[in-house]
């Protein structure tokens, strides 16, 4: 069992995991020949978050490994992803919410809504291309 295990309250193979996940990050940032601080502006994230990854206390969001990637032009394979249960599950719970809340909206909220999807979807990519 892993010396973290305990500690953190995680499983050995979830500890061994992040392990990896944050030696991977490590390397990216040093290839990239950037300062942790630098890499937390780049990213747009706290430096002390990114202390966290390389040291595995967390884990970076699907949407900053994604802008981890793009940064470093890492293939998406060389990055470990979180589970896609999780993502299929979140993405499920999000679904409902947005359903209740367009359920009881005036129009005038869901125009707004939509209007904000169609700009996000022109800025960030079509999430299904």
């Amino acid at each position: 069992m892993s010396i973290l295990s305990p500690l953190l309250g995680l499983s050995q193979e979830v500890c061994v995991r992040r392990v990896r996940q944050a030696e991977s990050l490590r390397k990216v940032r040093e290839r990239l020949e950037l300062t942790q601080d630098e890499f937390a502006r780049a990213l747009q994230v706290a430096q002390s978050t990114v202390q966290n990854w390389e040291s595995g206390r967390s884990s970076p969001h699907r949407g900053t490994l994604a802008r981890i990637e793009a940064l470093s032009a890492t293939p998406a394979g060389e990055l470990p992803r979180k589970r896609s249960r999780i993502a299929e599950e979140t993405r499920i719970q999000l679904i409902t919410a947005l359903e209740t809340i367009l359920d009881r909206a005036p129009s005038a909220v869901i125009e707004e809504i939509s209007r904000i999807l169609t700009e996000r979807a022109g800025k960030y990519g079509d999430p299904q291309s």
